[in-house]
């Protein structure tokens, strides 16, 4: 029987080396959270859609090796992936307010020239009359 000792020692080690700590996995799950919040938001999908699919393509990758993979390489790639959902979020929000600006800025022209078309034709009238 003590001949079966060391090597099936070895065998539980390496299975539980296999299996995620909870720390890994909370991390795991938090990425998973914020990418499915922000794919939620349409400006995300909108403004920002390299960076929340880049983010996606790094969980799916943490997902296809979480059950080989060391727990600290979990963990470390899952905040990553958290992260670069958070840089899609914040890029999705400053691209979305440079679009209102140029909007705006559009509307306060075509305002302008309105007014301007308007002073124009009231000039015209009052030398006409």
């Amino acid at each position: 029987m003590k001949r079966w000792t060391v090597p099936l020692a070895a065998a539980v080690l390496a299975a539980a080396g296999c299996a995620l700590t909870p720390e890994a996995e909370n991390s795991l799950a938090q990425a998973r959270e914020a990418y499915a919040t922000a794919l939620a938001n349409p400006d995300v999908a909108r403004f920002a859609p390299a960076e929340i699919a880049q983010a996606g393509r790094r969980i799916s990758r943490i997902e296809a090796a979480a059950q080989d993979a060391h727990s600290d390489w979990v963990r470390h790639e899952a905040d990553l992936a958290e992260q670069q959902v958070r840089v899609a979020q914040h890029h999705a929000v400053a691209r979305a307010a440079e679009a209102e600006v140029a909007r705006a800025g559009e509307e306060r022209a075509r305002v302008l020239a309105a007014r301007a078309l308007r002073e124009a034709r009231d000039r015209a009238r009052g030398t006409a009359g």
